[in-house]
C-alpha cells in the first residue's frame, strides 16, 4: 500500500470535524492566546508523494529564513481556522483553496513565541501550480514523504513550555534542515507509518 494511502486512510479514520476547528471570541478576547493555522500539504501521487515545505523570506521578523509550513495568524474574516490555513496557503505559495482536499486536524500546539498552531493535513494535485509570494516566501520545498518515513532525525531536541516538555526533531535534507515546530508536526503526523513501518521490519 502506497504511504499516502496509509496516511489518508489512517487520518480518515479518525473522522474529525474539520471546521470545528474555530477560535472561540471569549478566546481572541484574551492577549496570551494567538491562534493561527498550518496545512500541512501531501501531493496526491500514490507512488512518490511530496510534503510541500517553504523557505521563509529572510527580512521577515520572525522564523526568516527557516523551513515552515504555508500557514499565519487566525483573523476576524476567516469562518474557522481550517480557512486560515487554506487562506494563508494561497497567500505565499499560490495554492488554490479549492485544489486542497482536506483531510484531517491536529491539536494545536505552542510556538514558542505564545502562539497556539493548530496543523491541517491536506491532498493537494501533484501538478498544482504553485508560486512563491516573494514578500513571505523565499522558496517553495517539495521534499519526498518517503524521506521522513526512512531517516531518523539527525538530532533530538527538547524544550519546555508551560510545564510541558516537547520533543523536538531535526532532520536535514540536502542542503536544508527541517526542525522546530514544523518537525514536530511532521513526526507526529508520520508517526502511525513509522510505527507500523518499523515492527514491519523486526518481524
Amino acid at each position: 500500500m502506497s504511504l499516502l494511502k496509509q496516511l489518508t486512510d489512517h487520518y480518515r479514520s479518525k473522522d474529525m470535524e474539520i471546521e470545528a476547528k474555530m477560535p472561540k471570541p471569549n478566546h481572541l478576547s484574551s492577549a496570551s492566546v494567538r491562534p493561527a493555522a498550518v496545512l500541512i500539504p501531501v501531493t496526491d501521487s500514490l507512488s512518490a508523494p511530496n510534503l510541500i515545505l517553504t523557505r521563509r523570506a529572510k527580512h521577515l521578523s520572525t522564523h526568516a529564513g527557516q523551513i515552515s509550513f504555508p500557514g499565519g495568524m487566525w483573523e476576524a474574516e476567516d469562518g474557522s481556522l481550517s480557512q486560515t490555513a487554506l487562506r494563508e496557503s494561497h497567500e505565499e505559495i499560490g495554492l488554490r483553496p479549492k485544489d486542497v482536499e482536506m483531510i484531517f486536524s491536529f491539536p494545536a500546539r505552542p510556538s514558542r513565541f505564545g502562539v497556539q498552531v493548530t496543523p491541517f493535513l491536506g491532498v493537494i494535485p501533484k501538478k498544482a501550480k504553485l508560486s512563491a509570494a516573494s514578500d513571505e516566501t523565499d522558496e517553495i520545498l517539495p521534499i519526498p514523504l518517503s524521506f521522513f518515513v526512512d531517516e531518523k532525525p539527525e538530532r533530538i531536541d527538547y524544550r519546555e513550555t508551560n510545564g510541558v516538555t516537547y520533543r523536538l526533531p531535526s532532520w536535514r535534507y540536502e542542503s536544508e534542515e527541517v526542525w522546530g515546530l514544523t518537525a514536530m508536526i511532521i513526526e507526529e503526523m508520520l508517526k502511525p507509518l513509522i510505527n507500523k513501518d518499523r515492527n514491519t521490519k523486526t518481524r
